[in-house]
């Protein structure tokens, strides 16, 4: 006799209630109803290496990869060769704490802050080459937000509300993507808020390990101030007196003597400040549009839904949101904050997730891409990433300054410089440490920079100036100069001799 087959209708609904409590229940489940009632109803995260989340996570870390392979050399910026040149200060002449790199700043204290990531680029630099250093960097972004989208998965965010956030942080905070030292601290600061988050009282011996986090992170960047006070807010909130130790973990570094006198200075009134547009307050403007749209999607989702997020995560969104407003600088840590946090509480249909046979193999393509993408920043060759300066530029500077001769360069040029032409080291007038410098000093630099009555008086002790078209033909007109190369953006005038 054939058996009747129900309906898929009929085979859900018509047990009774009665029928449905007498179903046999997994032991986890019990053991979860058992300790904690409400958590019964709250849908249990995948697995973390599940191929499902791993895809989630996966798909659109592979299309910022190839973003930002393809934008390497867009993307390499003044601070990318500090941070290569100061490594290579430090691994040559040990912790600096008196410049000796530039004219204006030799003598001054310098607070080499950022030490320890001077020196992994500069090493990954003389093992692979410039590529493998900007690689490195690019990979500590790429996890930075991998680590962020995995939070938002495990909190029940769907693939389409990471993808989503994920490009407005990106389109947020593209300055974060920069190959320089703050890179390295990206993945440090989401590894702090990741632990924080999912230890919301406070009782997990592993959240103890952003304590170490902190401390390696105060020797990468000085963003570590970000990390220490959201660890202490978090200790406020929890009551967990061990936390309050974080704000002495910004002292955990050779610096520890300096470090009050220098923080001061960089946070509270430093003298580029108003100078300096990565510095100024933001505001609203066409560059600062995608945050504000991010802060107020936040906003939104806050007011609406803040029954679905803790206490602790709306402090965390908060504070980020603070340090954003604060400085454009500081929009990288609120739009991290934003990918670990949002995509959960914005996801309208829970469970929605990658499934099916090819799952797995899709995440593994996904994979296959970052590896690529990465493996191609780290094999071109140096001259990739230095399109923005004219070819012979560094010869032209070689030659022009000779053995002894002094050279003025502008920001954007002088660390490349450095790099580039090493004997240049305490010979040209002042590179992108601002810090280094009196306010004097940076007062009559940007007198130059905006053509000031007298500006071509700063070019007076040097053989050399190599600064945009409009400063070299100022200088050319007087007569005392002239051009020996010229390009769209940079160009080099030399002093005629015996025009001083």
């Amino acid at each position: 006799m054939q058996r009747p087959v129900s309906s898929p209708a009929t085979s859900s609904c018509s047990t009774t209630p009665s029928q449905r409590k007498k179903r046999p229940r997994g032991r986890l489940s019990l053991v979860v109803s058992a300790l904690n009632p409400a958590a019964a109803r709250v849908r249990l995260a995948p697995p973390p290496l599940a191929a499902g989340a791993l895809l989630s996570v996966g798909a659109p870390l592979a299309v910022l990869a190839v973003a930002l392979a393809f934008a390497a050399a867009r993307l390499t910026v003044q601070d990318s060769w500090l941070a290569l040149v100061s490594g290579r200060e430090v691994a040559e002449h040990g912790l600096p704490t008196l410049d000796h790199l530039t004219v204006l700043g030799g003598g001054h204290t310098w607070i080499d802050q950022q030490w320890l990531a001077g020196l992994l680029l500069y090493g990954a630099a003389r093992v692979g080459g410039v590529g493998l250093a900007l690689s490195l960097c690019t990979l500590a972004i790429l996890v930075a937000f991998g680590i962020a989208a995995a939070v938002a998965n495990r909190r029940g965010a769907s693939p389409a509300s990471i993808l989503v956030f994920l490009a407005l942080a990106v389109a947020a905070a593209p300055w974060g993507l920069q190959p320089r030292a703050q890179a390295l601290a990206l993945p440090l600061f989401v590894v702090v808020l990741a632990l924080l988050v999912e230890d919301p009282r406070g009782e997990r011996h592993r959240t103890l390990l952003v304590l170490p986090v902190l401390c390696l992170w105060a020797n990468v960047h000085g963003s570590v101030v970000v990390g220490a006070a959201l660890v202490f807010a978090y200790a406020l909130r929890t009551r967990a007196l061990r936390y309050l130790l974080a704000p002495l973990t910004v002292a955990a570094s050779p610096y520890a003597p300096h470090l009050p006198a220098y923080y001061r200075l960089m946070l509270v009134d430093p003298p580029f400040g108003r100078y300096i547009s990565e510095w100024s307050r933001t505001t609203p403007s066409p560059f600062t549009a995608a945050f504000f749209v991010l802060a107020a999607v936040a906003a939104v989702l806050a007011i609406r839904r803040r029954g679905q997020l803790g206490l602790f995560d709306h402090i965390a969104l908060v504070l980020t949101l603070a340090v954003a407003l604060e400085a454009i600088r500081g929009i990288i840590w609120f739009a991290l904050a934003a990918l670990a946090l949002l995509p959960a509480i914005a996801t309208r249909r829970q469970g929605t997730a990658f499934e099916g046979r090819a799952t797995a193999v899709f995440a593994a393509a996904a994979i296959a891409v970052v590896v690529i993408a990465l493996s191609l920043t780290a094999a071109r060759p140096a001259r990739a990433y230095e399109l923005s300066f004219p070819a012979g530029l560094a010869d032209v500077v070689r030659d022009g300054a000779g053995a002894h001769e002094l050279v003025l360069a502008n920001e954007a040029t002088s660390d490349w410089l450095l790099w580039r032409v090493p004997e240049l080291r305490g010979r040209l007038a002042y590179d992108v440490r601002f810090e280094v410098l009196t306010r004097a000093e940076v007062t009559r630099l940007f007198a130059w920079r905006n053509f000031a009555p007298g500006w071509r008086r700063v070019a007076d002790p040097y053989a050399v100036v190599v600064d945009d078209p409009a400063h070299i033909r100022g200088l050319v007109a007087t007569g005392r100069w002239r051009r020996v190369l010229a390009g769209s953006q940079i160009a080099v005038a030399e002093r005629i001799r015996h025009a001083r």
